[in-house]
């Protein structure tokens, strides 16, 4: 793992395109010991740059490496959640205050939780509350019949979304997840792709064009494979070998505007449906943790 100048390791080698489940399994080698190791890893991750380790020319997926530092610091504090102890606040600011973003804010809440039991009295009497709704719906299922029932947004209702602005999102990511995402909560696809569209130029800093973005390390992928595309190629709701620019900041916005939605409007049940839904169902974390986000409905 990369090291700063102390000898103390980034968080840059934690965003490796395919390397979420190496990340998980180098953090969880950490976590008996090596306390300044990990101490560095949280710092880096609240800096959310990599410094002299990356390069200028290419994007750093900084949620990325966010997303598997955070995955793999729960699953420590699973198991030996002392050592978290003083990062608490770092932990609850991101579940209770950080960008909306379903899975990190709710990977995140739970690893706050565990602290919370190892160590009761860590946060205020309100905090642990408030963390145990993370990813809850606040609002009781609408009942409806059928699948044809279309709701608009508060924040289209509201004149509040900037309909106006130009991005293309990773391929497919319209009808595969998107449309998928809006119809848990009858909101048409295209309110969801202005939704996230707006996430990921206002807060994700991705740059408003009309052209496809290209990612910069496509040459290099292109020397490695003669097809070029073949590793970053996904469609129909797959997910690519590698993590191109577009696939990233698409998956974000997708999970950012599902925390919105939980957020601000209830979700559609339909005549025998479960009261648990998936939001993601092909989010992609490592084998040891449940490959979606469970929306818990008030009964």
């Amino acid at each position: 793992m990369e090291q700063d100048p102390a000898g103390r390791p980034t968080i840059a080698r934690l965003n490796e395109l395919t390397g979420a489940t190496s990340a998980f399994r180098a953090i969880r080698l950490l976590h008996n010991s090596c306390i300044r190791e990990i101490n560095s890893l949280i710092g880096w991750m609240q800096k959310s740059e990599v410094g002299p380790f990356g390069s200028h020319h290419f994007p750093f997926y900084s949620l990325h490496a966010k997303l598997y530092l955070l995955i793999a610091l729960a699953r420590v504090a699973v198991d030996n959640p002392g050592i978290l102890k003083n990062h608490s606040k770092i932990f609850a600011d991101i579940a209770l205050d950080g960008l909306p973003h379903v899975i990190i804010q709710k990977t995140t809440a739970d690893l706050a939780l565990s602290i919370e039991r190892h160590q009761p009295g860590t946060y205020p009497p309100d905090i642990p509350i408030k963390l145990q709704q993370v990813g809850k719906s606040p609002f009781p299922p609408k009942m409806v019949k059928g699948y044809g029932n279309t709701f608009t947004t508060p924040w289209h209702a509201n004149g509040a979304v900037n309909t106006n602005l130009k991005l293309h999102f990773g391929f497919d990511f319209d009808r595969y997840w998107f449309e998928l995402l809006g119809r848990l909560f009858g909101v048409s696809e295209s309110q969801v792709t202005e939704l996230a569209r707006e996430i990921a130029i206002r807060d994700l800093k991705i740059p408003e064009s009309e052209e496809y973005l290209r990612d910069p390390r496509q040459e290099q992928w292109n020397a490695i494979d003669s097809r070029g595309s073949r590793g970053t190629w996904s469609d129909h709701g797959e997910y690519p070998r590698i993590d191109n620019y577009s696939f990233y900041y698409s998956y974000h916005s997708y999970f950012a505007v599902a925390a919105q939605l939980i957020l601000h409007m209830p979700v559609l049940r339909r005549a025998h449906q479960d009261s648990q839904l998936v939001v993601g169902r092909n989010a992609r974390l490592p084998n040891a943790l449940p490959h979606a986000v469970i929306l818990t409905l008030p009964r």
